[in-house]
């Protein structure tokens, strides 16, 4: 999905993208603390918050890519 920067500057200024945001460093940081004390007594279990952990960081450090000023996404709505 491509968006203008206009846009993605909006909504980085609204109050629910910074509680979000607050909110998944939250639950980031409580993920690394328990695998930093139970790693090793269930590796299975270890390899799913490790993955929890991955996905959290993306999504707090996502960036979209910017559609140029005047262009049109010819994808919009097909789920490419």
């Amino acid at each position: 999905m491509q968006i203008s920067k206009d846009d993605y500057i909006y909504w980085r200024n609204l109050p629910t993208h910074d509680k979000f945001v607050e909110d998944m460093i939250q639950i980031l940081d409580e993920a690394k603390a328990y695998l930093m004390v139970n790693a090793g007594k269930n590796p299975i279990e270890d390899r799913k918050l490790v993955g929890v952990i991955e996905e959290l960081q993306w999504l707090i450090d996502w960036q979209p890519t910017f559609i140029e000023e005047g262009e049109h996404d010819d994808a919009e709505g097909t789920g490419v």
